[in-house]
């Protein structure tokens, strides 16, 4: 007999079905990622909404004319009345395709965007899914937070693009090079503003801090807006009231909006449904303004742990932990946003938690689901809940667990850290 020779015949047993699991995982992701596509090519002229109103406002700019006059833009057949609210130059990026016709311009921004969102599902599971890289973290990217990347694909926003930015802003501040993050979100920030806060990021750590190079960002940002407006400042005002008009109408939608602040609003209707409407939405801004509050103060507590060790090392879980804490204080966080924060998520899954308390929380980010509907079936229309499903606030829900989870491992990799560093004999790597 030989005990050992058996030994290893169950050992290779076992590592050949772990591989065939891990295929299955990437086979599935392939299969979703191709259906997707396919419905998307499918219903090529009912989706792809926003990226009509870039093509329409872009068109418009082409022509000499104002894309933030809503009148004329909602003038244009076939366009949801949505107002252009992004700033000028953005038109800039859609011109080349209004020399197409629409369904062949269309179809070349969906293969972009499907590129883009590809490559980002292979680069988050390359570069931020840990240590055990999992074969699902491709499938289950592809599935969290009701369907962020699918939705992301679908509409046509342009957040695909703000959020490959994004990432490769972080990648960079993780490896330390400051000019490539300050070179990746300054664009980031061209399309909706707020990802400029990113830019504070490396002030939080002693071996990345450079105000210098954040000065030039921000002097670089500066010189963007001061640009966009003059470009046409006869316009200015009328993209002033469209950027109003969206963060009044949309930002209390919390089907569309499934964010912090949407949930003060939803909170102060139901437990004091009688204030008017004025005080109703300044109790709700005061709510809204505590929870964030609270949330930067832990945050901060933790940003100081991980300011005691060196950026090498805390550079990944930094840049991770940051997109949930931004996430988390944004007033406006659209339910396609949350492709930000898969990354985060899912190395809270397969990283920090070990089985089976990761299965759980896999399962749990995969809840809303089930839930996911037609708004009118009859219709024939793709549009409604089957993009912006009403468990949203399932979605905020699993990003605040994420956070306080995060939060904990942190703390506590921090305290073992420190202790190393004090017992007797202990030498710093």
């Amino acid at each position: 007999m030989n005990p050992g020779g058996k030994a290893k015949q169950a050992g290779q047993a076992s590592s050949t079905a772990v591989r065939a699991s891990g295929r299955r995982y990437i086979w599935a992701a392939i299969v979703l990622a191709t259906g997707v596509l396919g419905f998307a090519f499918w219903f090529r002229e009912r989706i792809l909404w926003d990226f009509r109103l870039y093509y329409a406002a872009a068109w418009l700019y082409g022509q000499g004319r104002n894309p933030f006059d809503n009148q004329l833009l909602f003038s244009i057949p076939n366009l949801d009345p949505m107002p252009f609210s992004y700033p000028l130059p953005i038109t800039f990026l859609f011109l080349p395709l209004t020399k197409l016709v629409y369904p062949a311009a269309a179809m070349i921004w969906l293969g972009v965007i499907s590129s883009l969102l590809c490559w980002l599902v292979l680069f988050w599971w390359r570069q931020f899914s840990g240590s055990r890289r999992a074969a699902w973290v491709p499938l289950l990217a592809l599935l969290v937070f009701n369907l962020a990347v699918p939705k992301a694909l679908l509409t046509g926003n342009v957040v695909t693009l703000e959020t490959t930015l994004m990432w490769l802003a972080l990648f960079f501040l993780a490896k330390g090079n400051l000019p490539g993050f300050v070179g990746c979100v300054v664009p980031a920030a061209a399309f909706k503003l707020s990802p400029l806060l990113f830019l504070g990021l490396p002030l939080v750590h002693p071996q990345v801090r450079r105000w210098k190079a954040v000065g030039v960002g921000g002097l670089l940002f500066a010189g963007y807006l001061a640009a966009s407006y003059a470009l046409a400042p006869g316009w200015f005002k009328d993209y002033r009231a469209n950027v109003a008009f969206n963060m009044k109408e949309w930002s209390q939608v919390d089907v569309f909006n499934p964010s912090t602040y949407a949930l003060s609003r939803r909170l102060v209707s139901i437990l004091l449904p009688g204030l008017p409407p004025n005080l109703s939405v300044q109790v709700a801004g005061l709510l809204y303004g505590v929870m964030v509050v609270a949330v930067l103060w832990l945050s901060w507590k933790v940003a100081r742990r991980l300011g005691e060790r060196g950026w090498t090392e805390a550079g990944r879980p930094t840049v991770l932990y940051a997109t949930l804490v931004y996430a988390l204080i944004m007033p406006r966080m659209s339910d396609y946003s949350y492709i930000l924060v898969v990354p985060a998520t899912l190395y809270v899954a397969g990283t920090i938690l070990r089985p089976p308390r990761s299965l759980y929380l896999a399962v749990a980010l995969l809840l809303p689901l089930p839930f996911v509907s037609f708004r009118d079936p009859g219709s024939g229309k793709v549009e409604g809940d089957f993009f912006f499903g009403l468990w949203g606030y399932w979605s905020l829900l699993m990003m605040l667990v994420c956070w306080h989870l995060f939060s904990r491992h942190l703390v506590g990799q921090a305290e073992i850290s420190v202790k190393g560093r004090g017992a007797p004999g202990a030498t710093d790597d």
